[in-house]
């Protein structure tokens, strides 16, 4: 996980109810985003250092923690398109029951 205590809150103040929390979704989506893109970054850092790899002998074992990195980041992008789909079938029923309840106030 990434350490949040010292990056500054850059969410609108929009995005939080009255309490001042903010939703369960969101912060869902935003940890999911912030800790694929921290493997991500590992990952970079390590192709880019391949040489020095090399030359210390530790092929193998950078190879075993870059296939684990990939692994994760990989649920955490089916994570994400899954709760992606949740979002479009809730927000596709609410619009058609939407739709059912003003043709029906219409026609009365």
């Amino acid at each position: 996980m990434v350490d949040r205590s010292r990056t500054p809150d850059r969410r609108a103040p929009a995005c939080r109810d009255q309490r001042g929390s903010e939703p369960a979704d969101q912060a869902y989506a935003e940890d999911d985003f912030a800790e694929s893109a921290a493997l991500a970054g590992s990952t970079t850092e390590s192709l880019r250092n391949i040489e020095l790899v090399k030359s210390l002998g530790l092929v193998e074992r950078e190879v075993e923690r870059l296939n684990r990195i990939t692994g994760k980041i990989l649920e955490l992008e089916l994570r994400k398109v899954k709760y992606v789909r949740r979002l479009g079938f809730i927000q596709g029923r609410w619009s058609t029951d939407y739709e059912a309840a003003f043709c029906f106030c219409c026609c009365i």
